[in-house]
C-alpha cells in the first residue's frame, strides 16, 4: 500500500540519519515542560510511575499524599535529567492519592489518582487509537476524543498505538501529549507499539517516554495483570516489521499460564482484520489466530487503520486453516479496529475511491483435505452510506460513512465475521462486571456509535 511505502522510506531515511548522528529524538533536543501522565507498575494496584518531561535538565521531586491539603515530598533524585519517572511503590489498592510535582513546576497543580483494588472482578477501562496529531487542527480532534474518555472516569486507559505520527520528532510528541492531558494525569495508561512510534528509531524514543515493564528494556511487549483481566501487549514491527520467534513463543507461554477464570484480552497496532486502506494483515493473521484459538484469549484490540470496526470469527469457519494440523476449537472471538482516536480518517486516504483489486489466498481445507485458493475482490467503500446522527465531532467537516454487511468493501471481511464499520472518530469503553464483560464504541461525545437510524448499536457482550 502507498502509505506503508512510503513509512518505510521515511524509515530508512530516518535511521540513516541517526547512523550519522543527526537524532531528531535526542532528548538533549527537547523543548517544552510536557506532563505529567501515568503508567502502572509491575502490580497494577499498588505500583505506578509519575512521568513528565522538561526542556531543561532539573532534579526529580514529588510530593505525595492521601489529602490534597497536606502533600509531603515523597520521590526525589538528584541527578539532573529532561526525563522523569518517579516511581512509587508499596500503595494501598483502592486508594485516591493526590500528587504534585516540586521540580520544576513550582506552584504546579495538584493531580490525583486512584489504583484498582487487587484482583477486582469489576473494572472499567477505555481504548483509544490512533492519535497523530501535527498540527493544531489534529490536536484538536484528538483532544476531544481524550475528553471523552476522562469523561468516562475509567480505572485505567489503553493506547493502542501511534500515539504520535513520527516518534523521532520532538514537536509531535508535544502536540500529543497536550491531546492527552484530559485523561494522561488522572489514569494509568498502557500503551502498545505502533508502526508509526516504531518506525524512524526503532521504537527508542517511544521507549524513553514510557517506564513500563517491558520483558527486556530494548523489547516492547509485555503484559499486566489488571484486576480479574490478563492484558497481553504485542509489538507487531521489532523484527523488520514483524513479531520475532521469541515473542511468539513468549505469548504462548503468557496465554497458557493465565490464572483459570481471568479475562484474556490481547492489545496490538497492527490490523489484523481490516477494509481500510493498509488492509488485512495476513502475515500477522498466520502468527497469531491459531495462538488466539488454542489458547482462549476473549477479544482482540487493534488499530493502525484509521476507522472503527468489529469482526466475530471463530478460527476455521468456513472450513479454512493455515496447515493440515490445526485442530479450530470453533469459538468466536471478538476482533475490535479501533483506529479513530483523532489521526486523519480513511476517508483523507481514498477509502471512497479505492479501485477494484483482486487478492487471492491459499489456505488448507480440511473438508477437502487439501490447499484451496480462494479469490477475494476489494472495493471502495460506498460514500454515499452516510450516518446522519452522528455528531460533527466523529469526523469535523465531514461526514461519516459506514461500512456494512449489506454492502461489504471486500469479500474477505465477510470470511472473517465482519459485523459492521464506520469511518469515525471514537473511542471504546470495556465495562466488566464478574463473568460478564461489555465493550460499547463512543463518539467522541459520549453518544454511542449505533449507524444510520440506529439500526447497528455497537454494544458487545462477552462472557467468561
Amino acid at each position: 500500500m502507498l502509505r506503508a511505502l512510503i513509512a518505510r522510506t521515511h524509515n530508512a531515511l530516518e535511521r540513516m540519519a541517526c547512523s550519522l548522528g543527526v537524532d531528531a529524538g535526542n532528548p538533549a533536543r527537547y523543548r517544552h515542560d510536557d506532563g505529567p501522565w501515568l503508567s502502572p507498575g509491575s502490580c497494577a494496584s499498588s505500583e505506578i510511575t509519575v512521568s513528565w518531561v522538561t526542556r531543561l535538565r532539573t532534579t526529580t521531586r514529588l510530593a505525595l499524599g492521601t489529602d490534597p491539603g497536606s502533600l509531603v515530598p515523597h520521590y526525589s533524585r538528584a541527578m539532573p535529567s529532561k526525563y522523569h519517572h518517579a516511581r512509587l511503590t508499596d500503595l494501598t489498592p483502592a486508594t485516591t492519592y493526590y500528587y504534585r510535582i516540586i521540580s520544576p513546576f513550582e506552584g504546579a497543580s495538584t493531580h490525583s489518582f486512584t489504583l484498582p483494588a487487587e484482583g477486582a472482578r469489576d473494572l472499567t477501562f477505555c481504548i483509544i487509537g490512533d492519535m497523530q496529531p501535527t498540527d493544531h487542527q489534529q490536536f484538536l480532534v484528538s483532544r476531544s476524543v481524550a475528553e471523552g474518555v476522562a469523561r468516562e472516569n475509567p480505572h485505567l486507559v489503553v493506547q493502542l498505538g501511534d500515539s504520535v505520527h513520527r516518534g523521532t520528532v520532538q514537536e509531535y510528541w508535544h502536540w500529543m501529549w497536550q491531546a492527552c492531558e484530559p485523561f494522561a494525569s488522572r489514569f494509568p495508561t498502557l500503551r502498545a507499539m505502533g508502526n508509526h512510534d516504531w518506525g524512524y528509531d526503532l521504537g527508542k524514543s517511544w521507549r524513553r517516554f514510557f517506564p513500563i515493564p517491558f520483558v527486556d528494556p530494548k523489547k516492547s511487549y509485555y503484559s499486566q495483570h489488571v484486576g480479574n483481566v490478563h492484558a497481553v501487549f504485542l509489538d507487531c514491527y521489532e523484527n523488520d516489521e514483524r513479531m520475532g520467534s521469541q515473542q511468539l513463543s513468549w505469548l504462548k507461554e503468557q496465554l497458557q499460564s493465565s490464572p483459570p477464570g481471568c479475562w484474556k484480552f490481547v492489545f496490538l497496532h497492527a490490523s489484523i482484520f481490516s477494509s481500510g486502506m493498509e488492509n488485512m494483515d495476513y502475515t500477522v493473521q498466520q502468527q497469531l489466530l491459531p495462538l488466539f484459538d488454542r489458547h482462549g484469549v476473549h477479544a482482540v484490540f487493534y488499530g493502525h487503520d484509521h476507522i472503527y470496526e468489529h469482526y466475530r470469527y471463530a478460527y476455521g469457519q468456513n472450513d479454512r486453516v493455515f496447515s493440515p494440523g490445526h485442530r479450530p476449537t470453533g469459538r468466536p472471538i471478538h476482533y475490535f479496529l479501533s483506529g479513530g482516536g483523532g489521526a486523519p480518517l480513511e476517508d483523507t486516504f481514498g477509502i471512497h475511491h479505492r479501485p477494484l483489486s483482486m487478492h487471492h489466498r491459499t489456505w488448507y481445507s480440511p473438508q477437502k483435505g487439501e490447499f484451496v485458493r480462494d479469490e477475494w475482490a476489494v472495493r471502495s467503500w460506498t460514500s454515499a452510506h452516510t450516518v446522519p446522527e452522528a455528531p460533527q465531532c466523529a469526523n469535523p467537516g465531514a461526514h461519516v460513512t459506514c461500512h456494512m454487511p449489506s454492502a461489504v468493501a471486500q469479500d474477505d471481511c465477510t470470511h472473517f465475521g465482519f459485523e459492521y464499520g464506520e469511518n469515525a472518530c471514537h473511542y471504546l469503553r470495556v465495562m466488566i462486571q464478574g463473568e460478564q464483560c461489555t465493550v460499547s464504541v463512543q463518539y467522541p461525545d459520549g453518544s454511542n456509535v449505533s449507524g444510520p437510524n440506529g439500526q447497528f448499536p455497537q454494544v458487545w457482550k462477552i462472557f467468561l
